[in-house]
């Protein structure tokens, strides 16, 4: 598996895939590359549930067949990180405070293109919204991500404000349905005795 994983590597980015294979399995660079991977297969089956479905769990196995310390000291690696999280990188960058700025939450909202009735939402209040989000994000890299001493990058704000959004995004649209069905069985139905209307 790591050596397919190297493989890979090489493929994508040849001078950086050579480096990390004359350094050897069990350097540093080689357990942060193989650890990486593992964490970001953690976090993608996070955010798609449906995906990776017979992958996820082979994936699992080695990873706890590499856990043990015999296991660990034959490859001469550790292949278990922590899951990278908003968050913990934010603490990590002392820029904690981020999350608790009045524009995150524009920044992030999720905009949808139908209203709750499930009618296209006009243009212009998509447009709308759209623009808010940004104006918002350009506040927050202004902020932490730029000027002398700024904690982040503007990248990393961005990458964060990303991240943030992804997760409201996921959120809304496994409420939505919910949401509509419970408005339906209020609509149509009657808690006690007979139903209001069939549909």
């Amino acid at each position: 598996m790591a050596s397919i994983s190297e493989g890979l590597y090489v493929c994508s980015d040849l001078k950086k895939g050579e480096r990390l294979v004359r350094k050897g399995l069990s350097s540093p660079e080689c357990e942060a590359f193989l650890s990486s991977c593992f964490e970001v297969g953690r976090r993608f089956k996070i955010m798609n549930p449906a995906k990776m479905r017979g992958t996820y769990g082979k994936m699992m196995y080695m990873l706890q067949d590499a856990m043990p310390r015999h296991a660990q000291e034959s490859l001469g690696l550790r292949l278990w990180k922590p899951l990278n999280m908003v968050a913990t990188f934010l603490e990590a960058k002392g820029a904690l405070e981020l999350l608790f700025d009045a524009n995150v939450k524009v920044a992030t909202m999720d905009v949808p293109a139908a209203a709750p009735d499930g009618s296209p939402r006009p243009r212009a209040e998509i447009d709308a919204a759209v623009g808010a989000k940004r104006a918002a994000e350009a506040a927050l890299v202004a902020r932490f991500g730029s000027g002398p001493g700024a904690p982040l990058t503007a990248s990393e704000v961005a990458r964060v404000v990303a991240s943030v959004g992804d997760a409201e995004a996921y959120a809304a649209a496994n409420e939505r349905p919910v949401e509509k069905m419970l408005q339906l069985l209020t609509d149509n139905f009657s808690p006690v005795g007979k139903k209001k209307n069939t549909f």
